[in-house]
């Protein structure tokens, strides 16, 4: 085990937050036992479990970790990495990577030297033995590769986390409706919502946002179209159930909403969601600045509304949005955060009759959208023309005995047509309140 090892554990377990900058090491970078610790510490990590205790207690339960000379007890293992503890974790990253690849280099080299000592092996086939081997060793990530053994290393650990509840999904949905369908969302998930203007696809992911910094989930919100006076009422009326409407006249407000209001904006300030302005810019221009507040914030949810608005400078627009699209997918995959953008859809729907189911196919104007979304939701009012008997089922659309021209409540369902990652089909009925901008299922699924 050498002292970058050492010193990179050390480092993590004294702030695992910084387990970001590492996550792209494997199992074999390392040496002696710290291989068994790593391999342990990403599967805490992608449970969010990982500290000095969940460390110990995971080593006491793998056979594998006493079968190193090095290891000791698991607590004195640990308290060892500690005192190694630095600040320097890009460099220790730097170093192990240096390491591990002169390691592959020795060894290699060496396969070659056995293999070219062979009379029985010709040199073409010998050079094409070399050139992979060689090519194997690049670091970059695309082309470095990942061996079974690393693959595995991970994934059993992350199987056994599934079937013990202790592995959440990446992104938990709060309307439950949407959660029975699409079930797990991954790290690497980029999830469209897409929908005609008014079907809520904006609301809906405000009120998801709102949701995940909640539950102590740092969001990064992307906004191309809205002003921002305008989240803090969604939010404020998300908050407090009052209407967002009546927010824009501080005079129309009780004393005691006002109150209301005011004790709302201090619960609000201290949640982790950081909004970003950005009419105009390039996918790029805005991936720089999801990067940073990846590395700064800890990001676990970033949300893009909505990415048509998008603007690479590319002429030919459908062209613009297949590279948006694609940038955005793969970033998502790259720094493991899902990645949720809004979408808006082709007029055909409209042009197939009010009401009517959408498709995939609505997308195909929309550049690669369709391929490269890993799961597709398509939010979707149930009424077309409602009657006031329809409207009275919910108290919303009723002030006094009068029932509203314009309902404040309406039923809608939640198509989810791409899923990698489980089932699709429309969910149960939900009751979206418009004015406050919340979700409610009315339905459980049958």
């Amino acid at each position: 085990m050498t002292n970058w090892d050492k010193c990179l554990i050390g480092s993590i377990l004294s702030d695992p937050a910084v387990m970001q900058e590492a996550a792209d090491l494997v199992p074999s970078d390392f040496t002696g036992a710290s291989q068994i610790a790593w391999g342990e510490m990403l599967a805490l990590h992608n449970r969010n479990g990982l500290g000095v205790r969940s460390l110990v207690e995971a080593l006491r339960s793998n056979p594998d970790f006493a079968r190193y000379s090095d290891a000791g007890r698991p607590e004195d293992f640990v308290a060892e990495m500690l005192g190694y503890r630095g600040a320097e974790v890009s460099e220790y990253v730097h170093q192990i990577t240096n390491e591990s690849t002169r390691r592959q280099v020795t060894l290699s080299a060496a396969l070659i030297a056995g293999m070219a000592k062979d009379e029985h092996v010709d040199t073409d086939e010998l050079l094409d033995f070399s050139e992979k081997k060689i090519l194997a060793l690049r670091r970059s990530s695309p082309e470095k590769g990942i061996t079974l053994s690393d693959l595995m290393g991970v994934f059993l650990p992350r199987l056994d986390a599934i079937r013990a509840g202790e592995y959440l999904p990446a992104w938990m949905p709060k309307c439950q409706a949407v959660r029975d369908v699409i079930r797990f969302a991954e790290k690497s998930d980029f999830i469209l919502v897409a929908g005609r203007p008014g079907d809520g696809k904006s609301s809906f992911l405000r009120y998801e946002a709102l949701a995940a910094v909640h539950q102590g989930n740092p969001v990064a919100i992307f906004n191309l179209e809205n002003d921002a006076m305008e989240y803090a009422r969604n939010f404020l009326a998300l908050e407090t159930g009052i209407d967002s409407d009546r927010m824009k006249d501080a005079r129309q407000l009780s004393e005691e909403e006002l109150e209301r209001i005011k004790r709302a904006a201090q619960n609000l300030a201290r949640l982790p969601l950081k909004l970003y302005n950005v009419p105009g810019q390039s996918i790029n221009q805005i991936l720089r600045v999801a990067r940073k507040d990846a590395v700064e914030n800890h990001t676990k949810l970033v949300i893009l509304d909505y990415i048509q608005l998008v603007s690479n400078g590319i002429e030919n627009k459908v062209q613009d949005i297949t590279l948006t699209s694609q940038q955005y997918r793969a970033f998502a995959l790259s720094m493991g955060i899902p990645s949720i953008a809004a979408a808006q859809l082709s007029r055909e729907i409209e042009k197939r009759g009010a009401g009517s189911k959408p498709m995939l196919s609505d997308l195909r104007d929309s550049g690669s959208l369709e391929q490269d979304a890993t799961i597709v939701v398509f939010p979707r009012g149930v009424w077309t023309e409602p009657t006031d008997e329809q409207k009275r089922q919910f108290p919303e659309n009723v002030n006094g005995r009068v029932v509203l021209d314009r309902p404040k409540a309406v039923p809608v369902k939640f198509y989810v047509e791409k899923n990698r990652n489980g089932s699709t089909g429309p969910s149960s009925l939900v009751k979206w309140v418009k004015s406050t901008g919340d979700y409610q299922t009315l339905e459980q699924p049958r």
